[in-house]
């Protein structure tokens, strides 16, 4: 095998190497929580209509959060509320919970009774059970799809190399004979 060959091989070990080991796991912080009323607490910030309305909306979320919270067979609670605005799109409410899967019709009633102007079917309650289970975490397919590409390549470059080598070696022999040929 010639160097360049070689080195190449011992640089792809050594980065499959490194891909493959398992770094110190940090613990995983939870994503921030997007809230729109820290962007637009203070009514001197904004002093807009769409301000308001934004406002309007974290207010009338935070109403169904807590409405919510209050019934006992509810774990966890967000809530999402778009008011109309002056493009004609209608109201909106997303309520997403961690309880009980009957629960989503009273979840339902607290977004039509705070947010009255949604239409029924702009309503939308996601209710998940609050089972002990976690879902098992599937493995990353990324690292073992790297190593079999890295292999075919590889396997490739090896090949490329070895008809390379074999097509001079053919080219040297055939010269050889050729002038072996002319000398007698």
């Amino acid at each position: 095998m010639a160097r360049s060959v070689q080195a190449c091989v011992l640089g792809a070990v050594v980065l499959a190497g490194g891909a493959c080991s398992e770094g110190p796991s940090r613990p995983r912080t939870p994503p921030a929580r997007l809230d729109k009323g820290r962007g637009y607490g203070s009514a001197t910030l904004f002093p807009s209509i769409r301000g308001e309305r934004i406002r309007e909306e974290a207010v009338r979320a935070a109403e169904i959060e807590t409405a919510a919270r209050a019934l006992p067979e509810v774990h966890t609670v967000r809530a999402d509320v778009e008011l109309p605005d002056r493009c004609g799109r209608p109201a909106a409410v997303l309520v997403a919970a961690t309880a009980a899967p009957a629960m989503a019709e009273d979840l339902r009633s607290i977004a039509r009774t705070v947010v009255p102007e949604a239409p029924p079917e702009r309503v939308t309650v996601t209710v998940r059970s609050p089972a002990g289970e976690t879902p098992p975490a599937r493995p990353t397919p990324l690292v073992p799809l790297l190593l079999v590409a890295f292999g075919a390549s590889l396997g490739v470059l090896g090949e490329r190399a070895r008809a390379l080598t074999a097509q001079r070696t053919g080219r040297r022999l055939h010269r050889r004979e050729r002038r072996r040929g002319r000398s007698r």
